[in-house]
């Protein structure tokens, strides 16, 4: 700057000289203070730039790796399924079939005999064996009931009360006509054998109405379970722990054949029909209990009617050591989890 062109400014700014450079050296000074503030940012930015790269090549690592991992958990799910379907298998665990299946549709009819003569003629007994039904297509052969059942020992017993006889209908107003056979397999822990248990339909009056006597003791109509099979079948699966398919093979060591999908049937049906009532019972003692303690755990169940692989819940429920009775332990299986199970 000359010394005219300092003269003008002072003479337009009315501002001194000393005035004047004070201002330019402020500016300076501001103008290097930018420079190092960008030379510093700048600076900060490569350094981001490369702590990006670096982030995102991890993350394109432990991404790959949750790949990996994800598709080997599938195949050991995938290979779990496949070992509990074959330890368990789905033909003899399908509750939804066992419940809806009527009860007649496994099962033969029950053999009839006929008879000659009166029971209090010379006590003389003829059998003879009725026709059976034709078989609908698609159910058991016929037949096959009787290849089963003839590596048994056979016992007989002729189930008749003359006297209630007598005393409902009138003595000598009635006689036998034929008689009902119902078959069922007694079984020890040693041996089982067929009981033949015959009871008679009678003829009434002059009419000859057909009156059938009904036989005590039939656990379940049209099959051959009796009560000493089925508390040796369910004492060895909840007691014992041994599994249907096992008892198959025990079973047919002493020439006893039995599928398990119709010992599966009887255990579903007796569960619902016999012990029901027990447990409803114990279900109204546990809910008049103040204090009662539970806890779940969740399982997976074959066929329900969800996907596979959906969670269900076990509870189980006992009353708590402030009760002075004795315990009550109760399970409950639901399909999700809720609070109000044990009131369904």
């Amino acid at each position: 700057m000359s010394t005219l062109d300092a003269v003008y400014i002072e003479k337009e700014l009315n501002m001194s000289r000393e005035e004047l450079l004070g201002i330019i050296i402020d500016y300076r000074k501001k103008e290097y203070e930018e420079a190092a503030f960008r030379i510093e940012n700048q600076n900060a930015l490569t350094v981001m730039a490369r702590d990006y790269q670096a982030l995102k090549a991890k993350l394109e690592d432990v991404v790959a790796q949750r790949d990996r991992l994800k598709e080997k958990l599938e195949r050991i799910a995938e290979q779990n399924q496949l070992k509990t379907k074959d330890i368990f298998g789905r033909g003899t665990e399908k509750l939804s079939d066992i419940i809806d299946a009527p009860l007649d549709t496994e099962y033969e009819d029950e053999a009839m005999t006929e008879v000659t003569g009166s029971p209090l003629c010379n006590n003389k007994i003829v059998i003879m064996a009725a026709p059976k039904k034709p078989r609908v297509h698609g159910k058991k052969p016929v037949g096959k009931r009787d290849v089963d059942l003839a590596k048994l020992p056979q016992n007989s017993q002729f189930r008749l009360d003359i006297a209630d006889l007598d005393q409902k209908y009138g003595r000598g107003n009635w006689r036998i006509a034929y008689w009902h056979n119902h078959r069922t397999i007694e079984i020890d822990p040693k041996k089982a054998y067929v009981m033949n248990s015959y009871s008679p339909v009678i003829s009434v009056g002059l009419e000859h109405d057909l009156i059938t006597i009904p036989n005590p003791g039939v656990l379940l109509k049209n099959s051959v379970v009796s009560a000493s099979l089925a508390a040796e079948i369910l004492y060895q699966k909840f007691f014992l722990s041994l599994p249907i398919y096992r008892q198959e093979l025990a079973f047919e060591n002493f020439g006893l054949t039995i599928s398990r999908q119709t010992m599966n049937n009887w255990v579903v049906r007796f569960a619902f029909d016999l012990f029901g009532p027990i447990y409803d019972y114990f279900q109204r003692l546990m809910l008049t209990v103040p204090y009662h303690q539970c806890d779940e755990t969740t399982l997976r169940v074959i066929n329900d009617g969800r996907a596979a692989g959906t969670n269900s819940y076990m509870w189980v429920h006992i009353t708590s050591e402030l009760l002075t009775s004795n315990p009550i332990v109760l399970f409950c299986y639901e399909l999700t989890r809720g609070t109000d199970h044990l009131r369904k």
